[in-house]
């Protein structure tokens, strides 16, 4: 009887303390909402990987982190592509370019925007001119979905 009793305290006290981390955490990281999707690559570029972050600001728009790896460089994949273009797309909206995705020594590459939006589709292609105005299709390397929970 005296076992039970203590490991009732004790699944008792261990629950209080998780939830009591949860609400701690909540309270000192708030905004540290963050969501990861995986951009899913061309077979053009095979050893290529990439992630999209997704925060939540206090103004209520998203930061959006799109962040590859081992990214060939445009030239390589598409005849004529001179940068690779993100694009942001939300349902009944045209395709957003919100800029090009820079590539270091380490074919490494980064680009950080916000959006109000809380499903769209991010999308990143090698494109002739980084002031396109469409996404081209055919050169699309990578891309996710997002959908933000509400």
């Amino acid at each position: 009887m005296e076992l039970r009793r203590t490991l009732i305290e004790s699944a008792i006290v261990v629950g209080l303390f998780m939830g009591g981390c949860a609400t701690t955490r909540e309270m000192f990281h708030e905004g540290d909402n963050s969501q990861t999707y995986t951009l899913n690559t061309s077979p053009k570029i095979p050893a290529a990987t990439g992630q999209v972050n997704v925060s939540t600001g206090k103004d209520g728009n998203h930061t959006v982190d799109v962040k590859v790896e081992r990214l060939a460089e445009p030239a390589r994949v598409f005849e004529g592509a001179s940068s690779y273009v993100v694009w942001l797309i939300a349902p009944n909206s045209p395709p957003t370019n919100v800029g090009v995705l820079p590539l270091d020594n380490n074919l490494k590459g980064s680009l950080q925007t916000k959006t109000p939006f809380r499903n769209f589709q991010v999308e990143v292609t090698a494109e002739p001119t980084p002031a396109a105005t469409r996404p081209s299709d055919q050169n699309r390397v990578m891309s996710t979905t997002v959908h933000l929970p509400s």
